[in-house]
């Protein structure tokens, strides 16, 4: 197994069209056993977690909207006058939004609209706009208790 092998969550150089290692083919979707993470197995992948997951990806996007979009920290900016008032946040939650919510529309249209990708995480399951908008709306403690 090369460096880039899991690079970003990738499996092989691949995001698309791959399936872990631990997903049996022959069963159902969903019928897989996902491994129990152990301490040993988080204390050797710990290092690289950055590195070969998809949190690399949030990472990248997090520097480049840091540099393209840098905090106004001047003496008279919103931000050094209340970093935690609503000033701030209604200045920035424009861009905070508009990155979550292409970041997650991307993947609902490669993943469900263009079928990038062959094997559901739960079988049968029928994506509408509905149920995008509230998986993207409502906290996820919140639909944890609702879901049956």
């Amino acid at each position: 197994m090369g460096l880039f092998d899991r690079f970003a969550g990738a499996h092989n150089g691949r995001i698309f069209k791959i399936v872990p290692d631990y997903v049996d083919v022959k069963r159902a979707p969903g019928d897989s056993v996902i491994p129990a993470v152990t301490f040993l197995d988080w204390a050797k992948s710990g290092p690289l977690v950055l590195w070969n997951t998809p949190n690399t990806v949030w990472a990248a996007i997090s520097l480049l909207v840091y540099f393209a979009f840098p905090y106004d920290l001047s003496a008279t900016s919103v931000a050094a006058s209340g970093p935690l008032s609503w000033a701030f946040f209604a200045q920035r939650f424009p861009l905070w939004f508009a990155v979550t919510y292409g970041y997650t529309a991307f993947w609902h249209v490669t993943l469900y609209h263009l079928g990038w990708a062959e094997r559901p995480f739960i079988r049968n399951r029928v994506y509408n706009l509905d149920k995008v908008a509230h998986n993207m709306c409502v906290p996820r403690a919140a639909r944890q208790t609702t879901r049956r």
